[in-house]
């Protein structure tokens, strides 16, 4: 599926190096190791990105940028303890999802819908990102936003 599906392009690269030698054994060809897209580019590319036109619903604003419904109760904390509204990235979709997140996500708005240019404007104008996720780290880091990584809890 892979030979297949790859075959036309002209490189290809990958941030994890033991994909990319598995990969390059698949393909026969080489498939080259390298960072993150995300710190491929300077930060001036994000701001470039970011969205001119979308305004967060709140001014200031907490991100909850996690991919573990597990941490949802932490929004409640975050808010009373920052006086700040939550903004979560995730939108329940299996019936499990949406049960598990129907009081989280009461008065909250997420933002999961958005396209990329939303999304980085959204962090960017965050007070603080709570998140469990690399990409919201190093996006956190670019933008100068302050981190809660909540494994350090």
């Amino acid at each position: 599926m892979y030979r297949y599906f790859l075959r036309d392009f002209k490189f290809i690269s990958i941030r994890e190096s033991h994909h990319a030698e598995e990969l390059s054994k698949i393909l026969n060809r080489a498939v080259y190791h390298t960072l993150d897209p995300t710190l491929l580019v300077p930060r001036e590319v994000f701001e470039e990105i970011s969205s001119n036109h979308f305004k967060p619903i709140h001014e200031k604003h907490i991100l909850f940028y996690n991919l573990d419904p597990g941490l949802l109760p932490f929004t409640e904390v975050l808010e009373k303890l920052l006086n700040l509204p939550v903004v979560i990235y995730k939108s329940p979709i299996t019936i499990y999802e949406r049960l598990l997140y129907s009081k989280w996500l009461e008065n909250k708005f997420s933002f999961y819908h958005l396209g990329p240019s939303d999304f980085i404007s959204l962090l960017k104008h965050a007070d603080l990102v709570f998140t469990n996720s690399y990409h919201g780290l190093a996006l956190s880091v670019l933008t100068f936003r302050p981190v809660k990584l909540n494994k350090f809890l």
